[in-house]
């Protein structure tokens, strides 16, 4: 990848470990997202613009509720909570 894809203010890997949990990564560029306030919520911790946490299966109810929580963090954002962009 040469550069920071446009639109794009977070992402989120989903690995399903041998152990059957599902660890999630989040990463984010954009300031105000911190996506460790997002992991937190699920018990995990990192950095602001790097965070994770490891949950239980299955791996399309981790999706749901962590997507979900993005989307509202965003859609707080969005709607004034915090004007500033980067």
């Amino acid at each position: 990848m040469r550069g920071p894809l446009t639109g794009v203010r977070a992402v989120a890997f989903f690995n399903e470990l041998p152990s059957g949990k599902i660890k999630v990564s989040l990463r984010s560029r954009w300031d105000p997202l911190r996506v460790d306030e997002i992991a937190r919520r699920f018990g995990g911790g990192g950095h602001p613009y790097a965070a994770g946490c490891l949950l239980e299966p299955p791996v399309e109810e981790v999706e749901r509720r962590v997507v979900a929580a993005l989307e509202q963090a965003l859609h707080q954002l969005d709607a004034g909570a915090d004007g500033r962009r980067s």
